[in-house]
C-alpha cells in the first residue's frame, strides 16, 4: 500500500548553481519561508544537507502563524558533504529552517522538507 506526500518543500541558503529556484536564501543564512502544513501531514522528515565544502549549524522551527511567535523543534551541526534527518510528528502549522552559521555564503545547504 503506497503512502500519499501531502506536502514538500525545499530551501536552499548560501550560493546555488543555475537559476534561482523557490525558497533560495542566495548569498545568505538565516530563515527560509515559513511552510503552511496546515495541520494536514502529520509525519515529517527534513533532510539538511551540505555541498563538499561547506559546514553549518540549523534550526528546524514551527509557528502557529505566518508571522507570529515560532519554536526551535530541532538544532544541529554539519560538517563538509553531510545530512542530517529531522523526524517530527505533527500535526504542525507552520514549518521552517533557519541557518544559523554558514562557513561561506558562496556554499550550499539544502533543507527539504517531505510530509504525510
Amino acid at each position: 500500500m503506497g503512502v500519499s506526500l501531502e506536502a514538500s518543500r525545499v530551501w536552499t541558503f548560501g550560493a546555488t548553481t543555475g537559476a534561482a529556484v523557490a525558497g533560495a536564501n542566495l548569498g545568505s543564512t538565516g530563515a527560509g519561508a515559513r511552510f503552511n502544513l496546515n495541520g494536514i501531514a502529520r509525519e515529517q522528515s527534513f533532510y539538511i544537507e551540505t555541498d563538499a565544502v561547506a559546514t553549518c549549524s540549523y534550526q528546524i522551527l514551527t509557528a502557529r502563524t505566518l508571522t507570529g511567535a515560532s519554536v526551535v523543534l530541532s538544532s544541529g551541526t554539519l560538517g563538509t558533504s553531510a545530512m542530517d534527518i529531522v523526524q517530527l510528528t505533527g500535526p504542525l502549522s507552520y514549518v521552517f529552517p533557519r541557518i544559523k552559521t554558514l562557513n561561506s555564503t558562496a556554499n550550499t545547504v539544502t533543507v527539504e522538507l517531505w510530509g504525510n
